[in-house]
């Protein structure tokens, strides 16, 4: 927990992200076309990711925090 509004990404975290996160965004344009908007409209597909998006989002950042104080007292 923090009051801060943002907090940086150590990088240790986003290299982590980089190893997991190697889908791309995809542009929808047949769902554009269908709703007839001119939002460009783009989605990720997560099913090549076997664990999931949100499961790993949370535990790297989880683990590098929670390792961290322990490092110092060794």
């Amino acid at each position: 927990m923090s009051h801060e509004r943002f907090i940086e990404i150590p990088d240790e975290v986003r290299d982590l992200y980089r190893l997991s996160r190697p889908t791309p965004l995809i542009r929808a344009a047949m769902l554009e076309n269908a709703l007839d908007t001119p939002a460009k409209i783009y989605f990720k597909y997560e099913g090549a990711n076997p664990t999931g998006s949100h499961k790993t989002n949370t535990s790297y950042a989880q683990a590098y925090y929670i390792k961290k104080p322990v490092l110092k007292n060794l």
